[in-house]
This record gives structure tokens, sequence and C-alpha cells, in this order.
């Protein structure tokens, strides 16, 4: 069983590896302010209970704030879900799909370094 495992975790690893540039490619679909300049994936890969083939990673050099997680379904060579960090979905936040109000709430509820650091990530320097 030990040796059925780790050829299990080898495809899963393989796998992976194989499905990063769609994992990129979908970060930089998502990244409508063209915010990400560098994505890095994690080491490690495993497989949930439910058999998903699970990764992590972070863009920009900042794994603290900017980080993902990503889910795959072996053979089916699509991105099943990704997960953003709350400060990395933020910054893929498209702002037309709200009322103004909504989007000077937000920045209202940042300092004023978070405020001018964001307005910078997402190209409105101000």
């Amino acid at each position: 069983m030990n040796t059925e495992e780790k050829n299990d975790q080898q495809k899963a690893e393989e796998y992976a590896e194989k499905m990063k540039p769609k994992i990129k490619e979908k970060l930089k679909k998502d990244d409508i302010h063209h915010f990400v300049n560098e994505i890095t994936f994690d080491k490690n890969v495993s497989i949930s209970p439910m058999g998903m083939i699970e990764l992590t990673g972070y863009v920009n050099n900042n794994p603290e704030k900017f980080s993902f997680d990503v889910s795959l379904r072996y053979g089916t060579d699509k991105v099943d879900s990704i997960g953003y960090s709350k400060d990395l979905a933020d910054r893929f936040e498209n702002w037309d799909d709200f009322d103004k109000e909504v989007k000077e709430d937000f920045l209202n509820s940042l300092t004023k370094e978070e405020r001018e650091q964001y307005l910078k990530d997402i190209g409105e320097s101000k």
C-alpha cells in the first residue's frame, strides 16, 4: 500500500507541474489590473480526502499577503477551483461592477498607506 500511495503522490506532483501554465493563465485572467508580476508555487502538493490535487502559491514575492490555493481533479486538464487571500482578491476586484460608494467605503476602511498602496497596485495612483 505504501508503494501505491507513493505512486499516487508522484502522479499528483507530475500533474500539478503540468497544470502550472494553466494556473498561471487563470491568475492572469483574473488579474484585470495587471498587478501580478511574479507567480511562485510552493513545493508541497497534496491529495485531499476527496481525491483533489491541492497546491498553493503566492504572487509578487509576498506569501503573507498575496497567496492562492488551487484544487485540481486528476486528468481533467482544467483548474477546478482557485481561492485567493483577501488582499489578493481585493486587487482582482472589478470596481465597475459596484456603485462608486462601495469602492469609496472600501478605500476609506484602509489606512492612508494601505490606500495609497492599493491604488498603486490597481493602477490608480493618486
